[in-house]
C-alpha cells in the first residue's frame, strides 16, 4: 500500500509541477490546429498562417517541451514507480518464496504471472523467459517489462 500511495503522490506532484506547461501546450495545439484549418479552408500557405500566430522557433520549442512533458498514452501511477523498483526488488523475492497464493479461476493469469516471477527469482534470472511472454502481456498485447510486472503485482497484492 505504501508503494501504491507513493506512486499516486508522485503522479499528483508531477501534475502540479507540469500543469501550467501542459495547459500552455494544449493552448498551442488549439492555436496551431485553428491556423491549419484556416489555411486549408482559405487555401493559404499553412506556414505563413502558423507564423502569424506564433514564431517558428516558439513552435519548435513548444514541441520539444511537449515531448519532454508527455507520459504514456495510458499512463497511471505505476509507470512512475519504476524509479522505486530497486526498493521493491529487495523484498519481492522473499515474499514470493514464503507465501503460497491461491486464486479463483478469474485471477488465474495473475497466479501464473506470480509463478513465473517466482521461477525467475529461484533461478536467479534477470529476464522473462521467451516462452512465457504471453503470460506477462498487457491487455493491448504489448509485452510488459519485468520491472513493471513486479510493480503491478505488488500493487495488486496490496
Amino acid at each position: 500500500m505504501i508503494l501504491q500511495s507513493k506512486g499516486r503522490k508522485a503522479q499528483e506532484e508531477l501534475q502540479k509541477q507540469n500543469g501550467k506547461s501542459i495547459n500552455e501546450k494544449v493552448l498551442h495545439f488549439a492555436d496551431i490546429g485553428e491556423a491549419l484549418v484556416k489555411a486549408r479552408n482559405e487555401e493559404l500557405d499553412p506556414f505563413e498562417v502558423l507564423e502569424k500566430i506564433m514564431p517558428w522557433e516558439r513552435i519548435v520549442d513548444s514541441i520539444e517541451e511537449a515531448t519532454r512533458l508527455a507520459r504514456p498514452m495510458d499512463y497511471d501511477y505505476l509507470d512512475l514507480l519504476v524509479t522505486r523498483f530497486s526498493y521493491l526488488r529487495k523484498y519481492t523475492p522473499v515474499l514470493l518464496s514464503k507465501l503460497e497464493f491461491r486464486t479463483t479461476q478469474a485471477s488465474e493469469p495473475l497466479l501464473r504471472a506470480l509463478n513465473v516471477l517466482r521461477e525467475i527469482n529461484n533461478n536467479k534470472k534477470r529476464h522473462i523467459p521467451e516462452a512465457r511472454h504471453w503470460i506477462l502481456c498487457q491487455r493491448d498485447g504489448r509485452n510488459m517489462s519485468m520491472m513493471k510486472m513486479e510493480i503491478l503485482i505488488e500493487s495488486i497484492m496490496n
